[in-house]
Order: structure tokens, then sequence, then C-alpha cells
């Protein structure tokens, strides 16, 4: 597991959270498994783009706020 792919997890959980939805709850909404959401949350590899894609859009951010690992929090506008 690279760092980016640890900061990436991290940032995907700090969305999360900030949500308050749990891995099933969450898993749900972005149709992927509650472990596959722990794996990415964890940095165990790697989303693929569309996955990329339906993670952003689920936060209202761009895919790009999510390589953003400038700011302590990323806030989303409004989750979908």
């Amino acid at each position: 597991m690279s760092k980016l792919q640890t900061q990436l997890g991290a940032r995907i959980r700090e969305l999360r959270d900030s949500t308050g939805l749990s891995r099933e709850e969450y898993s749900a909404r972005v149709h992927l498994s509650a472990r596959r959401i722990a794996t990415l949350e964890l940095g165990n590899g790697w989303p693929k783009a569309d996955t990329l894609e339906r993670i952003a859009r689920s936060f209202n951010v761009q895919v790009r706020d999510l390589f953003d690992f400038s700011s302590s929090r990323l806030i989303p506008r409004k989750p979908l």
C-alpha cells in the first residue's frame, strides 16, 4: 500500500464520517460492498475510475477534491 492509497482512503472515510453514514449505509448509496468500502478506506486497493466518480458524486465534490490532502477536512457541499 502506498502513501497515496492511504491518504485517499483516509479522505473517503473522512467524507463518509462527515455524513454520519455507516459503511453499510454508504456502500448501498454507491453500489459497492461494505467490505470494498473498508478496503478502500484502509488504503488497501485502488478504486476504478468509475468508482471514483461515484464516490465523488455521492459527496457532491469533484474527483480531484478526493486527492486534495492539503486541507484538514473537506466537508461535502451536500450529499446526494
